[in-house]
């Protein structure tokens, strides 16, 4: 199992000290700052213009873009059995990136997921016990590697390995994504006045 994933609770305990500015508020021209004073760390901003979000901060920086206002489409939307979780979907929000810098990877190489896949595949369409272990001598040593060396090791023995999914989303993107619901939610708090913002810069 891995050891890096961004939880909710991970990512709540780490905003915690968080105080929410709004810089600019013109329909959908915003500009949301989240700092704790006298601090940077997991500092984030919520910039949105028409029909496209940007989250730069701690985590990086990636562009959003699917409707018109992008603070509509990500809203949270609690499910009856979980009113508290902030609803984050990877898979679908990943495909509505513009663009990212050089440091805001979506998706990365994760060993465990290329060991999990490795045992399946033994188990599922090797007979052979002799067999099955000596694929997994052969090729389980390089899957702590490079994805690159995993993917050689792994082709050199089973076929059709390259079409094997072995990523995950990191933990900053998902860290990201937690950031524009949460955010999103401190903004329409305020604007309901149920939450205090630190300013209105003007």
């Amino acid at each position: 199992m891995r050891t890096d994933t961004c939880t909710q609770a991970r990512f709540l305990g780490d905003v915690k000290a968080l105080q929410m500015t709004i810089l600019r508020d013109d329909g959908v021209f915003r500009h949301v700052r989240f700092k704790e004073p006298g601090s940077t760390t997991y500092m984030f901003d919520l910039i949105t213009w028409p029909g496209h979000l940007c989250y730069t901060g701690d985590m990086g920086t990636y562009v959003f873009s699917r409707i018109e206002d992008m603070f509509q489409f990500f809203r949270n939307k609690p499910r009856d059995r979980h009113p508290d979780e902030l609803y984050i979907n990877l898979g679908y929000w990943a495909e509505k990136v513009l663009a990212q810098d050089r440091h805001g990877k979506i998706e990365e190489y994760v060993p465990e997921i290329a060991k999990g896949r490795l045992l399946r595949y033994l188990r599922e369409d090797v007979e052979s016990k002799a067999e099955r272990r000596e694929i997994y001598d052969a090729v389980s040593r390089y899957l702590d590697d490079s994805e690159f060396e995993a993917r050689q090791a792994l082709s050199e023995h089973i076929d059709d390995s390259w079409e094997w999914d072995l990523s995950d989303y990191t933990f900053s993107f998902t860290w990201c994504c937690y950031a524009l619901v949460w955010g999103i939610q401190q903004y329409d708090q305020a604007k309901a006045g149920q939450v205090e913002m630190v300013e209105v810069a003007r």
